[in-house]
C-alpha cells in the first residue's frame, strides 16, 4: 500500500473516492494469492478499510499542491503522460520506470465496481449485489 500511496502523492493527483477504490482494486488483484475469496473480502468492510487507509497514507505523504500543479487527468499511456506533464512524470517515475499492466481488465473492472469507496450502508449493499450477480458470469482473461 505504501508504494501506491507514494506514487499517488508523487503524481500530485487530486483523487476522488473512485480513484482510491480503483487503486485498491489494482492492489488486491496484484496479490499473488488473489482469488474469489479476496474479491468477496474487498467488496465489504475490508475493502472500505483499505480505501480509508490509502486515503490516510496519501494525505500523510502528499505535500501541499497549488490548484495549477494538481493533476486532474491522467493520459492513457506513460509516453503521453511524459510528453504532457514532464515534471509530474519525473516525480512519479524517477526511481523506477512504469510497467505494463498485466491484470485481467475484465476482472479489474468488476472489482472496481464492488469496492466500497465511502462509508455507507447503500454502498456496501450495492457492492454485495453486484458481486452476487457477477459471480454467475465470472470470466477471466487468459493471455
Amino acid at each position: 500500500m505504501h508504494v501506491i500511496a507514494r506514487r499517488m502523492a508523487s503524481l500530485k493527483l487530486d483523487p476522488g473516492e473512485k480513484t482510491y477504490a480503483a487503486a485498491i482494486a489494482i492492489m488486491v488483484m496484484a496479490q499473488p494469492d488473489y482469488d474469489q475469496t479476496c474479491m468477496q473480502s474487498a467488496a465489504g468492510p475490508d475493502g472500505l478499510k483499505l480505501v480509508q487507509q490509502l486515503k490516510e497514507h496519501v494525505s500523510f505523504l502528499a505535500e501541499p499542491v497549488s490548484a495549477h500543479d494538481r493533476l486532474m487527468e491522467f493520459p492513457m499511456s506513460p509516453l503521453q503522460f511524459k510528453n504532457l506533464r514532464p515534471a509530474h512524470y519525473s516525480n512519479a517515475y524517477h526511481q523506477e520506470p512504469p510497467v505494463q499492466n498485466k491484470l485481467c481488465p475484465i476482472q479489474l473492472a468488476k472489482l472496481k465496481k464492488i469496492i466500497p469507496c465511502r462509508l455507507s450502508r447503500t454502498g456496501c449493499r450495492e457492492a454485495g449485489q453486484i458481486l452476487t450477480r457477477d459471480r454467475k458470469a465470472s470470466t477471466c482473461c487468459m493471455h
